[in-house]
Formats: structure tokens, C-alpha cells, sequence
């Protein structure tokens, strides 16, 4: 009677541990799908970085041939604030309020790297060190509407530019 007793009642531990396993194996499960799929996202995230890395790197080759070919004086003259005639007003007051915000005005877009890849400006500072630079909106962004061609380029060098055709020539601010 005594082993009948026990035998009774040992299903259920070994059913109790069934249903933990199972259980923890799920949870497992379904955290594991989520890291897959997070990994997945961050997979895509790369890839669409890397497309666009290259797009951008041939659209500025394919515009390169419409540009003057650089100079290889790392500080060359390309045009000076004396002509401000050329260069409007908002141009100057986005470049103040970058220089004392370090952002873009609310409602402009600003603030992301410039590859500088036609070499248009120059690439060292006066010590030999790389350039870093900036773009800027000169016009507020407006939804439905083209973001036009002006822009002001910041360097890591504490100059700026201003560019009314789209990076094809540029005027120093100061």
C-alpha cells in the first residue's frame, strides 16, 4: 500500500517539472526571437547606412565633373565676406545661431556631416590637421516644399561658408 501511495502522487513532481521546462523553454524561445529580430533590424540599419553611403558617394562623383577641379594649397581663397553683398542676411543670422547653439535654428534642418568630397574647401587647418564640416539650411524647412540650394557649411576650424548653387562655389563668412 505504501508504494502505491507514492506512485500516486510521483506523477505529479514530474509533471510540475515538465511544465517548468517547457515553460522557461518558451520564455527563452521568444526572447531569442526577439534578439533575432533585433538583430535583424540593426542588419538592415547597417545595410541602409552602407546604401546610402554609396549613393551619396556616387552622386557627388557624378556632380564632381560639373565642378572646378581643387587646388592643392590647403587654404586658398574662395571668395571673402567683403563681397556680403552676395551673401544674405539669414545666412549670417543661421551661422550666429549655430556658433552660439552649436544646432540648427528651430525649423531648419542642420547639423549633419559635409564629405567635402570635391575638395572644394580646404581640407587642413593652418597646423595640418583634417577638417571636419558641418551643413546647414539657410531657409527654414517648409513641409511640400524643396529645401532649395542655399546652405552654410560650419568647419571644425571655426570657419564657415555659404553656398547659393549647391556646393558648387562657396564665399567665406566671417
Amino acid at each position: 500500500m505504501h508504494v502505491s501511495y507514492i506512485a500516486r502522487f510521483l506523477h505529479l513532481p514530474l509533471l510540475l517539472l515538465l511544465l517548468v521546462v517547457i515553460g522557461c523553454r518558451t520564455e527563452t524561445s521568444e526572447r531569442f526571437d526577439e534578439r533575432k529580430q533585433s538583430v535583424r533590424q540593426g542588419e538592415n540599419t547597417r545595410k541602409q547606412k552602407r546604401g546610402n553611403e554609396q549613393y551619396n558617394k556616387s552622386f557627388h562623383k557624378s556632380h564632381a565633373k560639373n565642378r572646378k577641379a581643387p587646388s592643392d594649397a590647403p587654404n586658398r581663397d574662395f571668395g571673402s565676406s567683403s563681397a556680403t553683398g552676395r551673401v544674405p542676411k539669414k545666412a549670417f543670422d543661421v551661422l550666429a545661431h549655430v556658433r552660439q547653439y552649436d544646432r540648427a535654428p528651430e525649423g531648419y534642418v542642420g547639423g549633419r556631416r559635409f564629405g567635402n568630397f570635391e575638395q572644394h574647401l580646404p581640407r587642413q587647418d593652418t597646423e595640418g590637421r583634417r577638417i571636419e564640416y558641418r551643413e546647414w539650411d539657410v531657409n527654414p524647412r517648409e513641409r511640400g516644399r524643396n529645401r532649395g540650394t542655399e546652405r552654410l557649411v560650419t568647419g571644425s576650424d571655426g570657419r564657415a561658408w555659404y553656398t547659393d548653387d549647391h556646393y558648387n562655389s562657396f564665399i567665406q563668412l566671417k
